[in-house]
């Protein structure tokens, strides 16, 4: 477990939850002086990686909604490259009148069209954290009152049974 500085009360808070003051460093007197047995350090979970109790690792809280991926740059430098040497197999087919040519420079591009907007798959547990701090996988909601389809049937039945209004 590592070690954060505790500021006074009358003192502003440090910059960064693991700022050290330099060596040499006084507070400055307009803060006033720290009350007698004040302990400038204390114990801090968080410090060196550590995740609190009830957050996901990262820090981020188990209820944050996470992201699904993201299309890194690779992903589309990959898939730039594709589409070019498709485009290029294409005219040249094209240009030769080799219509086997032109055909797998299209698929080349159409593949490398669908590989840059296809959504990557999350990576990771997926879940919430539970007083244990394990990952478990996220209950079911459940809808009694159904869906957006059963309300849109509801206000179209009672719209319809009161003469629309």
């Amino acid at each position: 477990m590592g070690s954060r500085f505790n500021s006074p009360p009358n003192w502003p808070a440090p910059p960064s939850s693991d700022w050290r003051p330099p060596e040499g460093w006084n507070a400055d007197a307009a803060w006033g002086p720290a009350p007698d047995g004040w302990n400038f350090w204390v114990e801090d979970p968080s410090v060196n990686g550590l995740p609190l109790p009830g957050r996901a690792s990262g820090g981020a809280y188990a209820s944050t909604p996470q992201s699904r991926g993201h299309r890194g740059i690779g992903r589309w430098t990959i898939a730039g490259a594709g589409f070019s040497v498709g485009l290029v197999l294409l005219v040249v087919g094209a240009y030769m009148s080799k219509i086997p040519v032109g055909v797998i420079g299209f698929l080349l591009m159409f593949a490398a069209a669908v590989y840059a907007f296809a959504v990557p798959h999350a990576s990771g547990p997926t879940g919430v954290v539970n007083a244990k701090g394990k990952v478990v996988p996220r209950g079911g909601k459940t809808n009694p009152g159904g869906g957006l389809m059963h309300r849109f049937e509801q206000r179209w039945d009672r719209r319809r049974d009161e003469g629309d209004r």
